[in-house]
C-alpha cells in the first residue's frame, strides 16, 4: 500500500540521514566536517518532511545542541571558504563522502539530489577559493 511504502521510504530517509551523522562526527576538523556540515544542511533543506531534530535524539544532549548549531550556522552563512587548501581535494573529499554513504541512486532520488547540489556547492567553494 501507499502508506507501507511511504513508511519505507521515511525509515529510508531517516536510514541516510543517521549515516550522514556519523560522518559529521567521525570528520577531522576542516574541509572534511565542512563537506559532512554541507551535506546534512542539504538534507535538512531538502527533506523538510522529516523531523531532523527527533532523528537527533539518540545523541547525547552536547553532540545533539552542537549539530543543531552548525546547521544552523551554516544555514546562515552559505558557507564562506575556510581557505586556500579547501578546493584542492574537494573533489576526493567528495568520492570518499559518496563511498561512506554507500546508497543506491537509483533506489533514494534525494541522495541523488544531495550529491548534485553538494558537488554544485563544492565547486562553488572551488571557484571562490582560486
Amino acid at each position: 500500500s501507499g502508506i507501507s511504502q511511504q513508511n519505507s521510504y521515511t525509515e529510508s530517509k531517516g536510514s541516510y540521514l543517521a549515516q550522514l551523522v556519523n560522518n559529521f562526527a567521525e570528520a577531522e576538523e576542516g574541509p572534511d566536517r565542512q563537506v559532512a556540515l554541507v551535506a546534512l544542511c542539504d538534507f535538512k533543506k531538502l527533506n523538510v518532511d522529516i523531523d531532523f531534530e527527533a532523528h537527533l535524539s539518540h545523541l547525547s544532549p552536547h553532540f545533539k545542541e552542537h549539530i543543531l548549531d552548525a546547521v544552523e550556522n551554516s544555514s546562515k552563512e552559505n558557507f564562506s571558504a575556510t581557505g586556500p587548501d579547501v578546493g584542492d581535494s574537494v573533489n576526493e573529499m567528495m568520492k570518499n563522502l559518496q563511498l561512506r554513504v554507500g546508497h543506491d541512486k537509483a533506489e533514494e532520488p534525494p541522495a541523488a539530489n544531495q550529491a548534485a547540489s553538494l558537488r554544485a556547492r563544492l565547486e562553488a567553494l572551488r571557484r571562490s577559493t582560486s
